[in-house]
């Protein structure tokens, strides 16, 4: 039996498990890019409007990507100020999103914060649970054994930490 990708994260340098969790949020892109949502929502604090890019989780993969791990805080700390507006309006209930593409922006937002360092591990995990539940359209609980599976069967052949 595999290894489980926790054990895999923990043990990966900091770049590598930047670069692995990357992966698996870009598969899980297209939930948020195509996704059937409104982009825009209103603030119920001050009233403003916000427009929210589909781009932004794309961004931020590639941002790892760009770096071959984790970014220096000069490309992190703005995405991340960027992406937490959103975040903070899905937890306020000021905007709603279908599962797969909520998830994609939580494995995102997630990515981010393990970039800059507090609760690496931990975050890598998440994001990575998110980004596959995305991936595969299994939305908040779901589960699909083999397809997790085989998703991480490619997972580990394409990062290379398994």
């Amino acid at each position: 039996m595999a290894e489980n990708p926790a054990a895999l994260l923990r043990r990966a340098s900091p770049g590598a498990r930047a670069r692995a969790v990357a992966w698996a949020v870009r598969a899980a892109l297209p939930a948020f890019e195509r996704g059937d949502f409104y982009g825009v929502y209103i603030d119920s604090v001050v009233g403003m409007e916000h427009s929210v890019d589909r781009g932004l989780p794309r961004r931020v993969v590639e941002a790892i990507e760009s770096a071959r791990g984790v970014p220096p805080p000069a490309v992190v700390e703005p995405l991340f100020t960027e992406i937490c507006e959103p975040v903070v309006a899905l937890q306020d209930d000021d905007w709603a999103l279908p599962e797969d593409a909520e998830l994609t922006l939580y494995a995102a937002y997630n990515l981010l914060w393990m970039c800059r360092g507090p609760d690496a591990e931990e975050r890598a995990r998440t994001a990575l649970n998110q980004a596959i539940s995305a991936a595969l359209g299994l939305g908040y609980g779901g589960g699909d054994p083999e397809r997790v599976s085989a998703f991480l069967q490619r997972w580990r052949v394409a990062t290379g930490v398994g």
